[in-house]
């Protein structure tokens, strides 16, 4: 049984065209033009503009621009768990917390900061929890 076609508009040109239900273009034209299509960008770093595909986003207009960013912001932070100062790169930066080591981030995520903490199953008399 062949597929059923509709009527439908060209995602590209905007014509209608008769096609199935999962063709988005009128013609292989239409569909290659798309993909070709470019947007504008300013660069973060040298505030250039540049050129890229539509369906990327990107924030530096080259590999070197991208490198002096990441290797010259540096901000100053106090740690989330001792509460020590330390400056730690802007691109590596957590949103909820910062720490000055990994020993620091071992500690502060025990008992109730885990990740997999339920408060259940630390209560006394966690039999009759888990019941209810």
């Amino acid at each position: 049984m062949p597929y059923k076609k509709e009527l439908k508009i060209c995602e590209y040109c905007n014509q209608s065209f008769e096609g199935i239900k999962t063709r988005k273009y009128c013609s292989t034209e239409c569909s290659h033009s798309s993909r070709k299509s470019r947007k504008i960008l300013i660069c973060e770093e040298c505030n250039k503009e540049y050129e890229v595909q539509s369906y990327r986003d990107s924030k530096f207009c080259s590999y070197d621009c991208k490198n002096k960013h990441q290797s010259s912001v540096e901000i100053e932070l106090k740690c989330s768990h001792c509460e020590t100062s330390f400056s730690r790169k802007e691109y590596k930066l957590n949103e909820k917390f910062n720490f000055c080591s990994k020993v620091c981030s071992d500690l502060f995520h025990q008992g109730e900061n885990h990740y997999e903490w339920k408060e259940y199953l630390h209560i006394k008399g966690r039999k009759d929890a888990l019941r209810k």
